[in-house]
C-alpha cells in the first residue's frame, strides 16, 4: 500500500482510503481555447539556393511572422516580422531549414504554417 500511495503522489494522481476501498481520482483541467480570429496564410516557396530561401507570402492581415529551424542544430532562430509579397532570407549556412509563418492581427496570431524540409546548399 506505501509503493502505491507514493506511486500516485508522483504521477499527480489523488487516492481517497478507507480501510476497505481504495479509488483513484485525476484532476479534471477545463481548458477554453480561443478560436483564432486572424486569417490564415498563403506561403510559397520561391526558391532555394546558396545560402539563401525565397517565399512568397500573402496574409489577409497584412503583416506576418516568421522563424526558420536548422534541422541540424535543431534550435530554432528569432521570431521575424515581414509583409505580403517576396521574402528572401539570406545568409543562411548549409542544412535543412523548416520555415514556420503565421499571420498577426489585432485579434491574435494565426496558427503557425509549416513548410517542408528545404535544403539550402
Amino acid at each position: 500500500m506505501m509503493y502505491q500511495l507514493k506511486f500516485a503522489l508522483a504521477f499527480g494522481l489523488m487516492w481517497v482510503c478507507t480501510p476497505t476501498i481504495f479509488a483513484v481520482h485525476q484532476p479534471v483541467t477545463a481548458v477554453f481555447a480561443q478560436p483564432f480570429t486572424c486569417p490564415q496564410l498563403s506561403v510559397s516557396v520561391e526558391g532555394v539556393g546558396v545560402g539563401t530561401a525565397s517565399f512568397d507570402v500573402l496574409s489577409g492581415s497584412g503583416s506576418v511572422q516568421y522563424y526558420f529551424v536548422r534541422k541540424e542544430n535543431a534550435l530554432p532562430g528569432t521570431i521575424r516580422s515581414a509583409g505580403n509579397g517576396a521574402l528572401e532570407v539570406n545568409g543562411l549556412p548549409a542544412g535543412t531549414y523548416i520555415f514556420y509563418f503565421r499571420s498577426v492581427c489585432n485579434g491574435g496570431p494565426s496558427e503557425w504554417f509549416k513548410t517542408e524540409d528545404l535544403i539550402i546548399s
